[in-house]
């Protein structure tokens, strides 16, 4: 089936999953946008994983999948569309022109197998949320807590996980308070990355075997309160001119460290 018509009812939920977190959430399904990140998703051989529809125009079909549409086709259900209605579902200056609708999947409970962890307490930058799940998932850090972050399934979080948003297990709807309590519950030490002089320098700490590093908000960092929450304080001792990383730096080496 083809879309031509740029106010076709498919599409224009298309375009209100993209702009709208709170329909979003109302109707429990996200958008994907990009031909790697589309064929990646319906690559995944994971029950997770439901996708809705598939939208391609003509042209990218023939440029990222040799013109074989049997990838997308046995993913969910395939439309192909026009060049201006991708023009109108796109979010980015360089659209691929590949687009997907994909249920939100339901949270479950925490795998307690999975040892070394990473929480997110109040980041709010869809690029940094994107780029520390990204690199958790090359860590192979496997169970992530965002305790109230920016939405996971803003379109710009999602293409900065390059993918990675398919391969974790992502806890999203626990308060800090709550993901802490789990952590206890489960024997986990917690350790609040802080700027503070008398917090244990990075490279003097010797993490536990079950380890759950927390990332603080961009530009506060962590409450009082959230850090007392947390067995331990650490930093990273700064050499330089400057007295901090931004944060998706700052998570890539303390979560380097713990998983060493």
């Amino acid at each position: 089936m083809e879309i031509s018509a740029k106010d076709n009812p498919k599409i224009k939920n298309y375009c209100k999953l993209a702009t709208s977190k709170r329909y979003r959430h109302e109707l429990g399904e996200f958008v994907l946008e990009g031909a790697r990140i589309c064929i990646d998703c319906a690559k995944q051989d994971n029950p997770k994983i439901n996708i809705m529809n598939i939208f391609a125009t003509h042209e990218a079909i023939d440029k990222y999948l040799d013109g074989d549409t049997k990838l997308l086709e046995n993913a969910g259900e395939f439309y192909y569309i026009s060049k201006q209605v991708a023009e109108k579902m796109r979010q980015t200056d360089n659209s691929q022109e590949i687009f997907m609708q994909v249920k939100i999947p339901k949270v479950e409970n925490f795998n307690s197998n999975n040892s070394k962890i990473c929480i997110m307490d109040n980041l709010q930058d869809p690029g940094n949320v994107g780029t520390i799940l990204r690199t958790c998932d090359a860590l192979g850090i496997k169970s992530v807590f965002l305790c109230s972050c920016c939405d996971l399934y803003n379109p710009k979080t999602i293409r900065a996980t390059m993918g990675s948003i398919f391969h974790l297990d992502i806890y999203d709807e626990y308060s800090f308070e709550q993901a802490v309590q789990i952590m206890q519950e489960n024997n986990i030490v917690v350790y609040g990355s802080v700027l503070d002089s008398t917090a244990k320098s990075l490279d003097s700490v010797e993490f536990a075997e079950k380890s759950a590093v927390v990332i603080g908000n961009e530009g506060r960092g962590m409450s009082k309160e959230d850090i007392g929450l947390c067995n331990e304080k650490i930093t990273i001792k700064m050499k330089g001119c400057l007295d901090s990383l931004n944060a998706s730096m700052a998570a890539g080496i303390i979560l380097w460290e713990m998983n060493k």
